[in-house]
């Protein structure tokens, strides 16, 4: 299905949850049915129509790692399915932003490091599912950001920098993609471990802020709503004057879960020698009560007792906090506060 090294690991994966897939599409049809039949005719909630939704992967796997400059989501690769059993055929960016309008919400889910192009499309699927079921039949786009995040030999300090990099770099390709669609489009953006940083970086970008001494101009458009788990960035970063400083100009509501047991986010300081800061993630945000001053709803929640000793993207997903929600952030009426 996907040309990846990875391929054969995840094939069987794959048949069996396609197969699963096509017995709970008929088996809600059937269901429908049956009810029609009996004059108990009700719509079922959490099979949504054909047609209404689409799942998107935009990978930035095919263009340069280190240098932004010139680089528009014309050059990305683009593949679409239409539906939980439909397959992915190929497309381009034209067909993804015809498909884009302001009563159709876009989310996008960022992975996180060591993840090649199969464990990307692995980690975000089940969140299109969730989404999916949870839509009540309402048209959205779900796009699974695809970046180069396969790991390297070096070790896991060097690994670290070397993605660190690569996900600066993503901040450039996402806010150049996102200042394409339409002003009005909601939008809703899910970033894990390093998938976060890059989230923060093209928020920052898109209020005309600078990254690696570039700036990458954008229109003022709707704010957008953002789920960051595990976090792999700085826990200041996103204070005002810091190195993401301006993101939260771009927020209408912000989700950051914190786990101090998270063994991976523990070693976040002893990635740069020169600086001990935690990672957001791990420590919650730096001048937090600043930080709800600023504007966006800004949730943080503690997951230990959820997720515990783990860092994994699916055990995060598993997590009440987590799963509770994505629909309230992905579909929430504009001005309607995250429920508690």
């Amino acid at each position: 299905m996907w040309k990846s090294d990875g391929e054969w690991r995840t094939g069987r994966f794959f048949f069996v949850f396609v197969v699963a897939g096509s017995l709970l599409l008929s088996h809600g049809r059937a269901a429908t049915a049956s009810g029609n039949s009996s004059g108990n005719a009700r719509q079922d909630r959490t099979i949504p129509l054909e047609g209404t939704d689409e799942a998107w992967i935009v990978s930035t796997r095919c263009v340069p790692f280190s240098c932004p400059t010139g680089i528009g989501p014309e050059r990305f690769s683009y593949q679409v399915s239409r539906g939980v059993c439909a397959g992915w055929e190929q497309a381009d960016s034209e067909a993804f932003f015809a498909g884009a309008a302001a009563d159709r919400p876009v989310i996008v889910f960022v992975h996180g490091n060591r993840a090649g192009f199969c464990d990307a499309v692995n980690d975000g699927w089940p969140v299109y599912q969730r989404l999916r079921c949870e839509s009540g039949g309402r048209p959205f786009q779900f796009v699974i950001w695809s970046w180069p995040a396969d790991q390297i030999r070096g070790g896991p300090r060097n690994d670290a920098l070397v993605k660190a990099g690569r996900s600066d770099v993503q901040s450039f390709y996402l806010a150049a993609w996102l200042d394409h669609l339409p002003l009005q489009t909601p939008v809703t953006l899910i970033g894990y471990s390093f998938g976060a940083r890059i989230i923060g970086g093209a928020l920052h970008l898109a209020q005309g802020g600078t990254l690696l001494g570039r700036t990458s101009p954008g229109q003022d458009r709707r704010p957008v709503r953002v789920m960051l788990v595990a976090a792999a960035l700085d826990c200041e970063w996103l204070s005002p004057g810091s190195r993401n400083g301006q993101a939260l100009g771009a927020v209408e509501q912000m989700f950051i879960t914190r786990n101090c047991c998270d063994p991976v986010l523990r070693l976040y300081p002893r990635m740069r020698r020169c600086d001990s800061s935690n990672a957001l993630g791990f420590a919650s945000p730096a001048s937090s009560t600043r930080l709800a001053q600023s504007g966006p709803v800004l949730e943080t929640v503690g997951v230990e007792s959820q997720v515990g000793r783990d860092h994994s993207w699916h055990s995060y997903f598993r997590s009440y906090a987590v799963r509770s929600r994505l629909a309230q952030y992905a579909f929430l009426a504009e001005g309607q506060p995250v429920a508690e």
